[in-house]
Order: C-alpha cells, then sequence, then structure tokens
C-alpha cells in the first residue's frame, strides 16, 4: 500500500509491516493486471449496462490508481490472507471493504511511527492514511500479490472512513523505529497498550485544539483505568507516579492535573481547563490565547502520555494486576503510597 505524506531515508520494519522509499521495489516484475478503463469499455454502451468484472475494473480506474502511484510514494509491504476465489468473484463494493480493512491493520504500525516521531503541536509532519497516495483525496489504493498464483492486482476505492490530513508535508523518516510494534499474544498490558498507541494518533489527528485537549484526556484516563472508570480524583497519581522524580514533584503535578480538570477558585468559580470545555462549551484558544502558551500546554500533555505509554510497552507482557503492582512499588519509592 502506498502511504502519503511519508518520506523514508532507508527501509524500516514496524512488526511484520516493511516500510519502503518511494521507487524501491521493482513493482514491474510483479506484473499486475491492468484494470479496463472508461474509455477503452465505453464505445457505444450505456453506462447503465455495465456491470460485474468490468464494472469493478473501471471503478478502480476512475481513482487514477495506477503504478506509478506507487512508484512515487512511501511503500508499506505486509502479508495478509485473503480468499483467492472470493476476491475474484468479489466486486468493486467488496474491493473497498478490503482496503479498509487493509488500511486498518497498517494504521496500527504507523501508530507505532506518529508515537516515535509526530507531535501533538505540528500536525503538519503527520503522515497520510495507509493507502492513500499524492492528491489521492478520499481514495485508498492497494496491489494484492499471490504469491500462489504469481498474479497481482491493483484496487482502489472512496475507502477514507472519515478525514485525511492535509496541513503541511508530511514526515520525514531518516533514523530507525525505536518502539516495538505490540501484539495483543505478549500479554494484558499490550492489548491497552495498542489501543493507546490508536487514541495518541486521534489526539494527533485531531480537527482543532479543543478536540485534541480532550482527546489527550481521554487518552490519559484510559492510561491510568483502562479497564474501568474513575473519576480524576482518584486516578492522577497513577499518571504522576510515571513522571515524577520524588514526592515533591508527584503533588506538583497531581496538583497540576486539578487545574487541567477541574477546580474552583475561592469565589467557586470553576477554573479546570476539562470542566470547562466539556460542560461548558468553551474553546482551548479562548481560554488561552496565547499560542505559546498552547503549544507549551500540548507539550506538557505530550510528556505525560508519552512517559506512561513508554512503561506499558516496556511491561507489555504483564497482566494488568502485575502493572498495578509496579505503580504501587513506584508510589511507594516516592513516598507517595498509602
Amino acid at each position: 500500500m502506498p502511504v502519503s505524506r511519508l518520506v523514508i531515508a532507508e527501509p524500516f520494519e514496524v512488526g511484520e509491516f516493511s516500510f519502503y522509499p518511494a521507487g524501491e521495489i521493482d513493482l514491474d516484475s510483479l506484473q499486475p493486471k491492468v484494470n479496463q478503463t472508461l474509455e477503452d469499455t465505453m464505445r457505444g454502451i450505456e453506462s447503465a449496462s455495465l456491470s460485474g468484472q468490468v464494472l469493478r475494473e473501471i471503478s478502480t480506474s476512475l481513482t487514477a490508481f495506477r503504478l506509478g502511484c506507487l512508484d512515487e510514494s512511501a511503500l508499506v509491504v505486509f502479508p495478509e490472507n485473503l480468499d483467492q476465489e472470493r476476491f475474484s468473484n468479489g466486486s468493486h463494493r467488496d474491493d473497498i471493504a478490503i482496503l479498509q480493512w487493509l488500511s486498518a491493520r497498517v494504521e496500527r504500525a504507523l501508530d507505532v511511527v506518529r508515537f516515535d516521531f509526530c507531535d501533538l503541536f505540528s500536525p503538519s509532519e503527520l503522515p497520510g492514511v495507509a493507502g492513500s497516495w499524492k492528491g489521492s483525496g478520499g481514495y485508498l489504493g492497494a496491489l494484492l500479490h499471490s504469491h500462489a498464483d504469481k498474479q497481482s492486482f491493483l484496487i482502489a476505492g472512496d475507502a477514507v472512513e472519515c478525514s485525511a490530513v492535509v496541513k503541511g508535508i508530511g514526515l520525514l523518516i531518516d533514523t530507525p523505529v525505536r518502539t516495538p510494534l505490540p501484539i495483543t499474544a505478549e500479554g494484558e498490558v499490550a492489548g491497552f497498550v495498542i489501543h493507546a498507541l490508536t487514541l495518541f494518533s486521534d489526539a494527533m489527528t485531531s480537527p482543532n485544539e479543543t478536540m485534541k485537549f480532550i482527546r489527550c484526556m481521554t487518552l490519559l484516563e484510559f492510561l491510568a483505568t483502562p479497564d474501568g472508570y474513575r473519576g480524576w480524583k482518584k486516578l492522577k497519581g497513577d499518571i504522576a507516579c510515571h513522571c515524577a522524580r520524588d514526592k515533591a514533584s508527584y503533588l506538583r503535578i497531581c496538583e497540576r492535573f486539578q487545574e487541567l480538570t477541574s477546580l474552583k477558585d475561592g469565589e467557586g468559580v470553576e477554573r479546570g481547563l476539562r470542566t470547562l470545555l466539556v460542560h461548558q462549551g468553551r474553546l482551548i484558544p479562548e481560554l488561552i490565547p496565547d499560542t505559546r502558551k498552547r503549544r507549551a500546554l500540548f507539550r506538557e500533555l505530550q510528556g505525560y502520555i508519552k512517559r506512561v505509554i513508554g512503561d506499558m510497552i516496556e511491561c507489555r507482557a504483564m497482566t494488568w494486576a502485575a502493572y498495578c503492582d509496579r505503580r504501587a512499588r513506584l508510589k511507594q519509592a516516592l513516598g507517595v503510597a498509602t
């Protein structure tokens, strides 16, 4: 699959997903079947009479997805088990379902890439959706190759499910990916990390800063208690214990979370950011007009998020009960355990 807004200096792997620079793979050697085009097919035929495989191929051709789109894009290559007979008898609607599934799979690897190389405060450096190419708009595409039959097919369609990043020129990767791709089989914590990484990507790709902040707070709530729900008064210590150097900094971070969530001043007026945004409909630029201060806020939130996710990745083979014990030991070491 192509990945737009991504420039790669050297090939790298994230789990079973291999990423290659544009032009690195000899795609001609895969000899993909050439799809029929509308111009080739519509000589004297009414469009309503088009059906079956012809309509399927024309629908892909109309997206302008071709081998050159792959040659000009960074590529991600990975294995996928598809039923050959079912694919051969499928429709364009089936192709779109396949593309959405494949893109969702690759997005798990791109979550790791974003974690290593992207920031909450720099949306212009985010890569595109898996399956997108330059100028693809709402279309996604893929080249499917059957090793058994030595056949290749180009499929593409209107498969972007919601939105795509358009700001800036995207991401350049010229250093190795550091973070491993968690898999659920590794342990209970690994499953929570997979979802946390997706939530972090969602925060990065939020349409505005207000939604970005709300998604960050939702992510922090999840990181504190992924198996249930607790209010911020009870959960803030489970974030602070990962980020504090000593008892004093732990207490400062807990106080800071009160400011970020819900806090009333001496006159009973609500000052907590989350409450003002979620329950009173305020906007981040309204509450924090200074752009530099908003950037500092998201840098701060990213610091908390990355510290906790990074620790959970290191401990991804643990059960959740064992990880809770780890947090208790962290608090004991800080001198704040009850």
